[in-house]
């Protein structure tokens, strides 16, 4: 299996696990700033390196099925995937909330930092 293939798996199961709030903790934002349609304990996949090195989002792909990638372009390791809750990588990265409106099936990705977001459909999705 490709590593592409991985992570649209892991995207699959992250909306089968699509309820972390069960682990019941908490966030420094209020519930009425929460910017998506999806539940705050929803699941998102996202890199470890992107979490441990504070590395900057790079590509956001909203699947089809309705899961979310938020992904730093630096490696595509399986063993770097992570699951994690949606509010805690808005809390740790509130810039996301510009995706709020990202439909289903479209990716949006920009080079660097400095670089604009590019908005598409995802051709792998499209029928």
């Amino acid at each position: 299996m490709d590593n592409k293939s991985t992570y649209h798996r892991l995207a699959l199961l992250a909306v089968v696990v699509n309820n972390v709030s069960s682990l019941m903790h908490k966030h420094t934002f209020q519930p009425e700033q929460w910017p998506f349609e999806d539940p705050i304990g929803s699941s998102v996949v996202t890199t470890w390196p992107l979490l441990n090195d504070h590395l900057p989002i790079l590509l956001v792909i909203h699947e089809l099925s309705g899961g979310w990638q938020f992904l730093c372009c630096t490696t595509n390791k399986p063993e770097d995937c992570a699951i994690l809750c949606f509010g805690c990588i808005y809390e740790k990265y509130p810039e996301i909330s510009q995706f709020s409106d990202l439909p289903k099936g479209y990716h949006a990705w920009r080079e660097d930092l400095k670089s604009p977001w590019v908005r598409e459909r995802d051709t792998e999705d499209a029928s």
